[in-house]
């Protein structure tokens, strides 16, 4: 049995040992966040709207058929990614037979995982530096996604051991001495036309990103994970309340960018 999802870019599951209702229970439960919600419908059964795209589970005689939705591949990959840790948290052997229809990335590195190259380092005073990246996709990333992750290798001199994707269709990253140091920044500014955007790095006295970013310069490769969460969702909101430590300020400065003049709000610095 198979029925039409209003989206162009689509994978399919079968699990099974689950039952629909504890399903649609747990999933009504993850509704109550932001961003999710459920539904139900006869054509799709129950129909979950998460932050990458929506998943569509219909039962199917003994067995439930997942289908992930999304309208972009990044973006298709990390909704595959988040309901295999659901299904993980769920059930772990079901997590461990999850097969996706698509698996003709098994072995290559995550889509949402890109080589950028840096064009300029420049400080923002003392506190700050501004680094510029020419991005070769930043369709991952716009006013209401504003986050993204940097993947730095270990310092050990060796040839980095890149992630991959498993026959599960989720990335498996290296650990122990050879993981990733992966923290979450945001992009200041975007030059769509130019493939460029700028991100603002809070200088710690110490840490992997203040030596990091001491040592980077034009012309240097930096892996980036898109997408990240959503931070854009105030923008609908007459009045904005923001606050934060300097961690904050770049995201903070990009909302407040994007807001139309005419709204009201206060902004105030974490001490």
């Amino acid at each position: 049995m198979t029925y039409q999802v209003p989206h162009e870019l689509t994978d399919h599951a079968t699990i099974c040992g689950l039952n629909m209702n504890f399903l649609r229970e747990s999933f009504e439960e993850r509704a109550k966040k932001p961003h999710h919600k459920v539904t139900h419908t006869p054509e799709h059964g129950l129909s979950v709207r998460m932050k990458s795209g929506y998943m569509y589970l219909k039962e199917q005689k003994d067995a439930i058929v997942l289908t992930a939705a999304s309208d972009r591949p990044d973006k298709l990959f990390k909704l595959k990614g988040t309901i295999g840790k659901i299904l993980k948290e769920l059930q772990p052997d079901t997590f461990q037979e999850l097969q996706w229809a698509n698996a003709s990335d098994v072995g290559a590195m995550p889509p949402n995982l890109q080589l950028t190259r840096v064009l300029s380092v420049e400080p923002l005073g003392t506190a700050f530096v501004r680094v510029r990246l020419q991005v070769p996709n930043l369709s991952f990333i716009d006013d209401t996604s504003i986050h993204f992750g940097i993947a730095l290798p270990p310092e050990t001199g060796n040839a980095p051991e890149w992630p991959y994707v498993n026959e599960n269709g989720n990335a498996v990253w290296p650990k122990g001495d050879k993981a990733f140091h992966r923290p979450v920044y945001t992009s200041r500014t975007l030059y769509p036309e130019a493939g460029e955007m700028d991100f603002d790095v809070f200088l710690h006295e110490s840490g992997r990103i203040s030596k990091w970013i001491k040592q980077l310069q034009p012309g240097d490769r930096m892996a980036m994970i898109g997408r990240g969460s959503n931070g854009g969702g105030l923008l609908d909101n007459n009045k904005v309340l923001m606050f934060g430590d300097e961690t904050a300020f770049p995201a903070i400065a990009h909302i407040l960018d994007k807001l139309p003049a005419w709204r009201r709000g206060h902004c105030d610095s974490g001490s």
